[in-house]
């Protein structure tokens, strides 16, 4: 039979489809994923006082934390998607992003700010985790889902699922297999104006897709500022164009839509190149229609 849960996680609805599947194993199933939900809500929560990351953006500048084998190896990688993306993709922006942490910081401080060396903001040495300056603070946005989704592809496959079909708030979808009657998932993109529209469909087996870009549902907690900030400028995006990125990493996937949302306001050389891996998806709204590009 089908099997269709819903599970409540880091702010959003998570569901999860899986067609063919004994409804025996469904409560463990279940179990581990919310535990590992739970843990990493902990781990990388703005929100929650007292989550890992929570702490570190607290710290003095120069004292020593000790983030744990996972975030560290996390914060490795997404040091290296910075670098990829140009600074497109930039983690430690949450004195200007993050709503929990915001402050009220202005234009030539984030200049000074995005101008200085990723690792002379925060360093990760030996699994030391140091925040190099005051306005540093790691918001998890742009990243926490795609970690997420990851995760729950791994607790999928080590439960030996072939055919599985994950949403994570609509805005991550994960598809382990193909569709029972075809072979792909079909995934529509919801026009972000009119949820009655859908503006693409893209095909998914044993990938990922990540979706960025403003909405209604979106604006209701942001507000028409937007949500993904251009570094370059300072400013949000607030058009409503929409960015998908497929691929095998769900990680990547996110981070690479974040930034490439972020690139939309910068002139075409200046725009994020297409990296080997990762299929790229721009949707270009312009009153109220559909221009894909």
């Amino acid at each position: 039979m089908t099997i269709y849960r819903q599970i409540q996680a880091m702010g959003t609805t998570i569901d999860v489809v899986i067609p063919h599947f004994d409804e025996k194993r469904v409560p463990v199933l279940m179990r581990n994923l919310r535990e590992e939900m739970g843990l990493l809500e902990s781990m990388l929560s703005n929100y929650m006082d007292d989550s890992v990351i929570s702490r570190f953006n607290r710290l003095d500048p120069g004292r020593e934390f000790h983030p744990g084998e996972t975030l560290a190896a996390l914060l490795e990688e997404l040091i290296q998607f910075t670098d990829l993306t140009k600074g497109f993709f930039d983690f430690t922006l949450g004195a200007w992003t993050s709503l929990p942490d915001r402050k009220d910081l202005g234009q030539d401080e984030l200049n000074k700010f995005c101008r200085t060396p990723i690792k002379e903001r925060i360093s990760l040495d030996n699994g030391i985790l140091k925040r190099r300056s005051a306005k540093t603070i790691i918001d998890s946005g742009g990243f926490g889902k795609g970690f997420a989704t990851q995760s729950i592809k791994r607790i999928i496959r080590d439960a030996d699922i072939q055919s599985a079909f994950i949403s994570f708030g609509r805005s991550s979808v994960l598809a382990i297999g193909s569709h029972p009657q075809g072979d792909s998932w079909k995934v529509g993109i919801q026009h972000p104006v009119d949820q009655k529209k859908t503006i693409g469909v893209i095909e998914l087996k044993d990938s990922a897709l990540s979706i960025s870009g403003n909405s209604m549902n979106n604006r209701s907690k942001h507000g028409k500022g937007g949500h993904v900030m251009d570094p370059r400028t300072g400013r949000f995006i607030t058009s409503m164009d929409q960015i998908a990125v497929l691929s095998e990493d769900p990680l990547g996937a996110e981070v690479l839509s974040t930034a490439y949302l972020a690139s939309l306001d910068q002139p075409e050389e200046e725009e994020i190149s297409e990296i080997p891996g990762f299929g790229f998806y721009k949707y270009r709204i312009e009153n109220n229609l559909q221009i894909q590009k």
